[in-house]
């Protein structure tokens, strides 16, 4: 999902979770650079692998601001 745009970046973010692992899920965030070579091939910037609780105590964190 899109997040921001910044002139020429995109910043998406995606949270999945991981079929085989029960109780676990990824939350990853990347970028797109328009006046790049491959303008839509994202970087992944960073990538959390959290359990249900995890998750739970980060969104929490984000619902306090």
């Amino acid at each position: 999902k899109l997040i921001q745009t910044a002139g020429n970046y995109k910043l998406f973010a995606e949270l999945r979770t991981v079929e085989l692992m029960p109780g676990t899920n990824v939350l990853q965030f990347s970028t797109t650079y328009d006046d790049s070579r491959f303008p839509e091939q994202e970087q992944v910037k960073l990538q959390l692998v959290l359990s249900d609780r995890d998750l739970q105590t980060f969104k929490d964190l984000l619902d306090e601001h």
